[in-house]
């Protein structure tokens, strides 16, 4: 064998080797596109069908009948008002809306009123349905409503039963009724008011004492409807003494009732003393006065004795019809807010007496002239007016007598009583100058400790 020879046989292995393996590769593809092809069939297939469904449901439709159906339609009244004095009638039509004959129930229902009606109608056919001769007077005044109805179809309206009949405010269940009144005998009056007309209103409601307006509010009801009118508090024993009529009014109607109203505890103050006084700095107050109950009713009240603002001592008396005592607040320790003058009561609640307290200090009073007017002026007529204020500005009440002065001559006086801290004012009136010969005066007010002069030009 030569070499070449078993070249070429050593190859055809090789080759035959590379045929098989190329011949399996196109062996192992032919499954992949059956795959595919049987994939594609089976979508056309389902469009297919997908097609042919719609075209077939398209054409039973349009080969089928619709079911009947009634429709509402002509509703009489609708929504409106009615009369209370009218009769109600409602109506409406029927319309079978299919392609079939059919029966159905229809119903029309007012208040406790229905009518129902069973009715054959067939393709396009309308029948008229009504429920009639309903008073409207059995319903109260206000919206209502009717409902009618099929198997397919309902309607609901609003009917508003109105009145001719004006509003009329009527008075029931007043209370309190027996009354036995004592001191500061205090009640909550009411009553109820209802509107028994037909139409909403307002009114004034009124509380009265022997026909005398006590006190009122302003309501507004609707038809039938009621509200309580109520007075807190109403003090009985206040009132004129005697028997009298008290009660709830409106302009339509009243209920009243009769009370006996004794004459209330009323604790008057007599024997003030000591009333006006003068303290040195430190000193207390004693006062004491007589407390007498002219009432008919036996009470007790609370005596205060108050300087300036403050509440400083307090007693509690009571005292029969009549009966009478006497109170004293004896050295009570004041708080003066340096010297000047303070004013205190004796109080009851029903009656008050006033005093005043000066206190003074070592200081003697004396008067400073301040606020004079109008000073420095000229007059152009024969008459003028002049004032000032002298104000106290020592420790001790000064009681003085101030001097007007006009041209060197006291023109004239005024008696004046200032307290510690206080001032006075003093005015002149239609002072005469006509008289005076010079063209230029010097006037003004003198006290013992000061002067304030001015020129007069005439």
């Amino acid at each position: 064998m030569s070499v070449s020879t078993l070249t070429r046989s050593a190859s055809t292995p090789d080759s035959s080797r590379i045929g098989v393996r190329s011949r399996r590769t196109r062996i192992n593809s032919r499954p992949q596109q059956r795959a595919a092809s049987t994939l594609y069939i089976l979508i056309l297939l389902l469009v297919a069908l997908l097609a042919t469904g719609v075209v077939l449901g398209v054409l039973f439709q349009l080969g089928a009948e619709e079911p009947g159906e009634f429709a509402i339609a002509d509703v009489e009244p609708g929504n409106t008002s009615i009369n209370e004095n009218a009769t109600i009638a409602v109506s409406a039509t029927v319309e079978n809306t299919g392609d079939t004959p059919t029966t159905e129930v229809v119903s029309i229902a007012l208040g406790d009123d229905e009518e129902r009606t069973s009715i054959q109608l067939g393709p396009g056919e309308t029948e008229t349905v009504e429920l009639a001769d309903i008073p409207a007077e059995q319903f109260e005044l206000g919206t209502i409503t009717y409902d009618i109805r099929t198997e397919d179809d309902d309607y609901t309206g609003t009917l508003d039963i109105q009145s001719d009949r004006p509003p009329v405010f009527e008075v029931s269940d007043l209370t309190p009724q027996d009354i036995a009144i004592e001191d500061d005998h205090r009640e909550n009056v009411s009553a109820e008011i209802t509107n028994t007309g037909g139409a909403t209103g307002n009114q004034t409601v009124e509380l009265r004492f022997d026909d005398e307006p006590f006190t009122n509010t302003t309501m507004e009801l609707e038809p039938g409807e009621s509200e309580t009118y109520t007075v807190y508090n109403v003090r009985f024993d206040t009132h004129d003494p005697g028997e009298q009529e008290y009660g709830v009014f409106t302009a339509n109607d009243s209920q009243t009732t009769l009370i006996d109203v004794p004459e209330s505890a009323t604790f008057e103050l007599t024997d003030f003393e000591p009333g006006d006084v003068t303290l040195d700095d430190g000193a207390t107050l004693t006062t004491e006065a007589t407390i007498e109950n002219t009432g008919n009713l036996t009470a007790n009240r609370t005596v205060e004795l108050t300087v300036g603002n403050d509440t400083v001592a307090t007693d509690t008396v009571e005292l029969d019809p009549g009966e009478e005592t006497s109170v004293e607040f004896a050295d009570v320790e004041l708080d003066p807010d340096g010297v000047g003058t303070e004013t205190y009561e004796l109080s009851t609640g029903d009656a008050v007496e006033t005093g005043t307290l000066i206190f003074e200090g070592d200081e003697p009073g004396e008067l400073e002239i301040t606020a004079f007017e109008p000073g420095d002026t000229t007059l152009n007529d024969t008459r003028f007016n002049a004032s000032a204020t002298v104000e106290n500005t020592g420790e001790q009440t000064v009681n003085e007598t101030v001097s007007f002065e006009l041209d060197g001559n006291e023109h004239t006086t005024t008696e004046v009583s200032v307290p510690p801290g206080e001032s006075e004012e003093i005015m002149l009136f239609n002072i005469y100058v006509g008289g005076l010969d010079a063209d230029e005066v010097e006037y003004g007010f003198v006290t013992e400790d000061d002067s304030d002069m001015a020129t007069l030009e005439l």
